[in-house]
């Protein structure tokens, strides 16, 4: 889990297959994103945009 505005740190999980799983809403101040990793049991129960 990371801040929505830390993008290094987005970065680098994205690099390593990590998939998005919560979206920040539009002009939040503070959001937490959630990235699991690609073999995680909740991907195959909720939809991830790819």
């Amino acid at each position: 889990m990371t801040d929505h505005q830390d993008t290094a740190a987005l970065n680098f999980l994205r690099c390593r297959g990590r998939r998005q799983t919560v979206y920040p809403q539009p002009r939040a101040h503070s959001a937490q994103i959630v990235l699991l990793t690609p073999r995680h049991p909740a991907l195959s129960e909720i939809h991830v945009p790819p």
